[in-house]
């Protein structure tokens, strides 16, 4: 019951890592008017008996909106640690307006 617990308090309903992080991401953006680019396979590395996952995604919108995002996954989460944040800015060439484009890379242990 304490794990089951602790599983549902950091959203590891049993599910794999990929889908509850995928399911936390898309409905943060969905409250937060985010937009979720692209989401790759994890880059998978296994070191004796250590497996190492490395989850790579895009995320487009406001900064302050995509900092809570990534706090939300290092401190409410235990999806793992986000050891890279590359943010870039773009112009959509239509309209002639700009937006902000943020790739995260998340590692994960296990």
């Amino acid at each position: 019951v304490y794990y089951d617990s602790l599983l549902n308090k950091f959203q590891l309903n049993g599910v794999s890592i990929q889908n509850s992080l995928l399911k936390t991401i898309n409905s943060f953006s969905e409250a937060n008017d985010l937009k979720v680019i692209n989401f790759l396979e994890p880059h998978v590395k296994i070191n004796n008996d250590l497996t190492i996952k490395t989850y790579d995604f895009t995320i487009e919108g406001d900064f302050n909106n995509i900092n809570q995002l990534i706090y939300k996954l290092e401190q409410q989460t235990k999806f793992g640690e986000v050891i890279s944040v590359n943010f870039e800015k773009k112009k959509n060439f239509k309209s002639g307006k700009f937006y902000l484009q943020a790739r995260v890379l998340l590692r994960n242990y296990r």
